[in-house]
């Protein structure tokens, strides 16, 4: 079954804009560098939910050149003049991003990338993988699982998460260690960032592939799962279209969640 990520984000959204009006003006600061083609993909839609909450979205540019001091400088303003931020990955190379994370409240960290642990809301991209599971009445208790990648937006969250369930994965950085461990696993997440790592000479049939992976190849957002992939799979997240858009939709519900948390 290929997952309609993008139903699912709807439902959420309708959900939100009726909890969107108990509140007044909200405004979400966005701090980036000058992304790639999937960074202002993400971005775009971001801006796109916001203006159907009537939420205003305050985007800070750092050029390449930007340093930690004065990534932490607009971080500064946007605590002061925002209700919430959202730092988009990646940052320009000097910036060192661990201290920029580390600056944000939890109260106004909607995607949980700070102080780990301390996060006051879900992950969104851990959420909406447990949306899908849940859903598709998927048990993964007992399950082999493979997590590819350890990005602050994947791979960290997710292992995380279950280490909290107490349950037993294996994390894989490269093609070697898929090509070793995919073949037996029964549930697969995938955040590594490399267009088509997961091929289907490497999965068995009725595994799910959760892809989280994007990356852009050939002018397109592709994910890190083949899309033909998807034939041998019991359950599938496309790229575009699977957890993207559910992850966005549930950063807002988080940052709804933080307001309603502070009493604004």
């Amino acid at each position: 079954m290929i997952i309609d990520g993008k139903k699912i984000a709807e439902n959420i959204l309708q959900e939100l804009i009726a909890e969107r009006a108990q509140f007044g003006h909200l405004r979400l600061g966005v701090l980036m560098g000058l992304g790639d083609k999937a960074t202002e993909s993400f971005v775009r839609i971001k801006g796109r939910i916001a203006a159907e909450l009537t939420i205003e979205l305050m985007r800070k540019e750092l050029l390449p050149s930007a340093t930690t001091k004065e990534a932490l400088t607009e971080i500064k303003e946007l605590l002061r003049t925002t209700d919430g931020i959202i730092i988009q990955l990646p940052l320009p190379l000097g910036v060192n991003v661990e201290e920029v994370l580390q600056s944000l409240p939890p109260g106004q960290d909607p995607d949980a990338l700070g102080r780990e642990g301390k996060s006051l809301v879900t992950p969104p991209v851990v959420a909406a993988i447990q949306e899908i599971l849940k859903k598709e009445r998927v048990d993964i208790q007992g399950k082999r699982i493979l997590v590819a990648g350890q990005g602050r937006l994947v791979g960290i969250p997710v292992a995380v998460w279950l280490r909290q369930e107490h349950l037993s994965f294996v994390i894989v950085e490269d093609s070697l260690g898929m090509v070793k461990e995919a073949p037996s696993a029964d549930i697969i997440v995938l955040g590594t960032g490399s267009p088509g790592i997961l091929k289907p000479s490497m999965i068995k049939s009725g595994v799910v592939i959760l892809d989280a992976g994007t990356s852009e190849a050939s002018g397109k957002i592709v994910g890190d799962a083949d899309p033909s992939c998807a034939a041998k799979a019991a359950l599938f997240t496309p790229v575009p279209g699977g957890i993207g858009p559910i992850a966005v939709m549930i950063l807002f519900r988080n940052f709804l969640e933080l307001i309603k948390r502070k009493g604004i």
